[in-house]
């Protein structure tokens, strides 16, 4: 198991009824593959560069990356929003979106995931 080194000051909240992480600020780390932002984002590496950021860190944030399609990126003043619709075995989860926030040049602050309160869906048990 990958050891992961958040900040100190990281806050994690879960969904009350999966227990999934639904809220995770204080990141403050560099997706690997950014190399400690000499790789900044752009629009064009933005989708490889936080799917790799999950994977990387999956014991924390329970989401498989491979189930995640971009549906929106933007940046705004100086900073990187992500927007991810969730899909399991190739076909959308009604209302499951996961989002992430960066600096330009990469440095992931915050995670948040959505989804529809009304659904029947329980992920097994790991």
């Amino acid at each position: 198991m990958t050891k992961t080194r958040f900040a100190d000051n990281v806050r994690i909240s879960r969904n009350r009824r999966t227990k999934i992480p639904d809220r995770v600020v204080g990141i403050d780390l560099y997706p690997k593959v950014s190399k400690e932002g000499t790789v900044p984002l752009t629009q064009e590496n933005i989708d490889l560069i936080f799917k790799k950021f999950l994977k990387e860190h999956k014991e924390i944030f329970e989401v498989e990356s491979k189930d995640l399609k971009l549906v929106s990126a933007k940046k705004i003043n100086k900073r990187w929003y992500a927007k991810y619709g969730q899909y399991y075995k190739g076909i959308p989860v009604s209302d499951a979106i996961v989002s992430l926030e960066a600096s330009e040049k990469g440095k992931v602050s915050s995670y948040a995931a959505t989804t529809n309160q009304t659904s029947q869906y329980r992920p097994s048990q790991r």
